[in-house]
């Protein structure tokens, strides 16, 4: 069994496994950190799996989460 990358990229954090946006208030969910780039997490509220997010200076959410395949 091996481990893929999924991503999702919009402008606001969206679940890389069933593509359900995050359109409330995830502004709360960010840690800032040092540079440019913001980073959070979630719990997709459609399908009850996890996944983090990058915020860039222009908008852009990048929504990551490592999946096992067979």
């Amino acid at each position: 069994m091996s481990k893929h990358l999924h991503i999702a990229i919009a402008r606001c954090p969206k679940c890389p496994a069933c593509q359900q946006e995050y359109v409330d208030d995830w502004h709360h969910s960010i840690r800032r950190t040092v540079g440019f780039v913001a980073e959070g997490s979630d719990k997709c509220a459609n399908c009850g799996k996890f996944y983090a997010f990058d915020v860039y200076p222009g908008g852009e959410v990048h929504s990551t989460m490592w999946r096992k395949s067979a």
